[in-house]
C-alpha cells in the first residue's frame, strides 16, 4: 500500500519526483552493483513522504535562530513594530532561494549515505524458470571486496558537494542579506520623506487659510492665492507619488520576507 500511495504521489507531481530520480541517478558510478540508484531515490523519497498517509514536507532547519512562522504571518512574539533584525530572520526563515539552497544540502548529505552503503554487502532475489516450468527463487549477497578506489573517490566527492552546497547557503544569504538592506534603505527613504511632505503640506494649508485672511482684508492679491495653492498641489503630488514607492517597497519587503507588512509594522529608526 505504502509503494502504491508513493507511486501515486510521484505521478502528481512529476517534477519533483524526476528532479529527485535525476539526482539519485548520480550515484550509479558509486557502486559495482545497478542497485544504487535505487537506494538513492528510496533515500530522498523517505525524505518527502513520512508516512502513507499523507505527504509532507521536512522542515528545513537552519544553522542559527530563525523566526519558526508560517509564512505571511507575524511573529507570535510580536508586541510592536518590526525591526531590520527581525526582517533579515525572516527572509532567512522564508525565502525561497535560501530553502532550495537547504535542499540541495539535505540532498548532498544523502549523497555521502548513499556513497557510504556502497560498501555493505548488497543483497539480490531473483526468480527463473526451470525445469518441468517450476519457478526458482534464487537469492544471495554482492560484496565488493576491491575497486581501486572507486568507493572511497565517491564519498570524497559526496563530501566535496556537501561543502559546496553549504557554501552556497551563505552566499544565498548574503545575496538575500544585500537585497533586504537596499529595500530597507528605500523604504526608510521614502517614509522619510512622506513626513518631510506631510509637514510642508500642513504649513502651507497654514499659509493658504492666513493669504485668505489677507485678501478678505485687502492686504493680498490673487496671485498670492495661486502661489499658494500650486505650491499645495505640487506638495500633494509629490507625497502620492513617494506614497506609492513606499507601497512599491512594502511590497518586495514582504516578498523577501514572507509576512505581510505594512507601514505600521515597520519600526523607523530615530536617530
Amino acid at each position: 500500500m505504502k509503494a502504491a500511495y508513493i507511486l501515486l504521489l510521484i505521478c502528481i507531481f512529476p517534477g519533483l519526483a524526476q528532479a529527485d530520480a535525476d539526482q539519485a541517478a548520480r550515484f550509479g558510478s558509486l557502486s559495482p552493483n545497478r542497485q544504487a540508484p535505487a537506494k538513492a531515490q528510496k533515500l530522498v523519497l523517505d525524505k518527502y513522504f513520512q508516512s502513507h498517509e499523507e505527504a509532507q514536507l521536512i522542515p528545513l532547519a537552519a544553522p542559527q535562530p530563525i523566526i519558526e512562522q508560517p509564512i505571511g504571518l507575524l511573529p507570535a512574539d510580536h508586541s510592536g513594530p518590526l525591526s531590520f533584525e527581525q526582517l533579515l530572520q525572516a527572509a532567512y526563515a522564508h525565502h525561497p532561494l535560501i530553502r532550495r539552497s537547504m535542499f540541495d544540502q539535505m540532498v548532498a548529505k544523502t549523497d555521502i549515505t548513499v556513497a557510504k552503503q556502497a560498501y555493505y554487502p548488497t543483497p539480490n532475489v531473483s526468480v527463473n524458470i526451470g525445469e518441468h516450468g517450476r519457478q526458482v527463487l534464487s537469492a544471495g549477497l554482492t560484496q565488493p571486496l576491491y575497486t581501486f578506489g572507486k568507493l572511497s573517490t565517491g564519498v570524497n566527492q559526496a563530501q566535496v558537494r556537501e561543502s559546496i552546497a553549504t557554501l552556497a547557503i551563505d552566499e544565498t544569504r548574503q545575496s538575500v542579506a544585500l537585497s533586504l538592506v537596499n529595500l530597507w534603505r528605500n523604504y526608510l527613504a521614502a517614509a522619510l520623506q512622506i513626513t518631510v511632505f506631510q509637514n510642508t503640506l500642513d504649513r502651507y494649508e497654514e499659509y493658504h487659510a492666513m493669504i485668505l485672511r489677507r485678501f478678505e482684508g485687502g492686504r493680498s492679491s490673487q496671485a498670492d492665492i495661486t502661489f499658494v495653492e500650486s505650491r499645495i498641489s505640487q506638495t500633494e503630488s509629490d507625497l502620492k507619488a513617494t506614497e506609492a514607492r513606499r507601497n512599491t517597497t512594502l511590497t518586495q519587503l514582504s516578498q523577501v520576507t514572507g509576512l505581510v507588512l505594512n507601514s505600521q509594522t515597520l519600526r523607523i529608526p530615530v536617530s
